[in-house]
């Protein structure tokens, strides 16, 4: 979990750097060349995490726990999109599915 939140802190200090410059093609290479890359390991370490909490639970009560953080995280925080639209109006295009 430390790995994932140093990741999403760096996507974070990228991401207010791409706010900040004006060339469109500088913000593409942020985008393409450190944050989609950056983005693609939070994904990995995130299932990474959820398979080493699948695999130590075994009641529904600690289902329940793992519902939770995925609702409040995922879907709540959008820790793993919060900036998807920013980085697609800058790219005019899709990002990889999360």
């Amino acid at each position: 979990m430390g790995e994932l939140g140093c990741l999403l802190g760096e996507m974070d200090t990228l991401t207010n750097i791409l706010k900040v410059e004006k060339k469109i093609n500088l913000q593409k290479q942020l985008i393409k060349n450190e944050i989609i890359p950056l983005r693609q390991k939070s994904i990995d370490k995130w299932n990474e995490m959820y398979n080493y909490l699948l695999a130590k639970v075994n009641t529904p009560g600690g289902l329940g726990t793992i519902a939770n953080l995925e609702l409040h995280n995922l879907q709540g925080l959008k820790m793993l999109t919060k900036n998807d639209s920013l980085y697609q109006t800058i790219l005019q295009g899709t990002l990889p599915e999360v």
